[in-house]
C-alpha cells in the first residue's frame, strides 16, 4: 500500500531516526510511503494546498528557543482550520498534551524516545484504516474497525461524513472526496455529497437508490448513467463491480 506521510520535525537527528524508522517498517511489510520532511509549520501548511498526506507526524515542541514560533499543536489547528482530514500522530516528552489532541481529532501520540513496537502498532492501524477490507473510526473513546461490506452508504455533513450500516450511524471528521479515493470497488457516488454500497442497493427506480435498509438515496444527474452502468454490471456478473 502506498502511503504520504509528512513529518514535522526541526530536529534533523531525530528527523532522520524517524524517516527510517518508518522506510524500515514499509519495507518489511511490503508497503510504499512517501516521506516529506517539514522543520516549522508554515513549510507544512504550505504543502498540503499541493499534495495530499495520508498522515502527519507532528513534534509538539518546535523551536523551544523562539516564544513566538508555532508549536506542533498549533499548526494542527491550523491544518484541521484548513480542512485537512488525514491523521495526526503526535511526538512529544510530556503525556499532558495527550489530552490536548482531542481537540484536533489526532490519531496518535508517540512518546519520546520512540518506542519502536508502539511505532509498530501505529503504523499497522494506518495501514488497516486505508485497507481496502475496513473504514477505522477512531474517537477519543476507542478504536472501531467498520467492514466497507456493512457499510450502506457515507454522506458528508458539513467538515463531517456519516457512515451509514444497517442498525446504526457513525461520524467522521473526514471530506468525502478524500474518503471516495479510498474506497474499494464495491462503492459508486450518487451525489456530490453521497456515496452508496452496490450490494446494499435493492432497487434503482428512476433518480432514486433503495437500500438494504429501507432508505433512500437521490442519485444527482451527473451521476446517473454511471451508477447504473456499475449496478447493472455488479448484478450481471454474480456481484463483481
Amino acid at each position: 500500500m502506498l502511503l504520504n506521510i509528512a513529518i514535522l520535525e526541526d530536529d534533523p537527528k531525530q528527523s532522520k531516526e524517524l524517516y527510517k524508522l518508518l522506510t524500515t517498517w514499509a519495507t518489511c511489510h511490503g508497503h510504499v510511503f512517501h516521506i516529506y520532511q517539514y522543520t516549522n509549520g508554515p513549510s507544512l501548511l504550505r504543502a498540503i494546498t499541493q499534495q495530499t498526506f495520508h498522515a502527519c507526524f507532528l513534534d509538539i515542541q518546535l523551536n523551544t528557543e523562539d516564544q513566538n514560533a508555532e508549536t506542533g499543536m498549533e499548526t494542527a489547528v491550523r491544518l484541521r482550520k484548513e480542512n485537512y482530514s488525514g491523521d495526526l500522530i503526535f511526538l512529544t516528552a510530556f503525556r499532558e498534551y495527550v489530552f490536548e489532541g482531542y481537540n484536533v481529532q489526532a490519531f496518535n501520540f508517540l512518546l519520546k524516545p520512540i518506542d519502536q513496537k508502539i511505532l509498530e502498532q501505529v503504523l499497522s492501524a494506518l495501514i488497516l484504516k486505508y485497507s481496502p477490507e475496513c473504514y477505522i473510526l477512531k474517537n477519543k473513546q476507542q478504536i472501531q474497525a467498520l467492514p466497507y461490506s456493512k457499510i450502506l452508504a457515507i454522506c458528508a455533513d458539513k467538515h463531517d461524513i456519516i457512515l451509514m450500516t444497517k442498525t446504526e450511524s457513525f461520524t467522521d471528521h473526514a471530506g468525502i472526496q478524500e474518503i471516495a479515493a479510498h474506497l474499494p470497488d464495491i462503492f459508486v457516488q450518487c451525489h456530490r455529497s453521497c456515496i452508496v454500497n452496490l450490494s446494499h442497493i435493492t432497487k434503482i427506480d428512476g433518480n432514486t437508490i433503495y437500500l438494504s435498509n429501507k432508505t433512500t438515496q437521490t442519485i444527482s444527474r451527473r451521476y446517473v448513467t454511471n451508477v447504473k452502468t456499475k449496478y447493472i454490471k455488479y448484478i450481471t456478473t454474480g456481484g463483481n463491480p
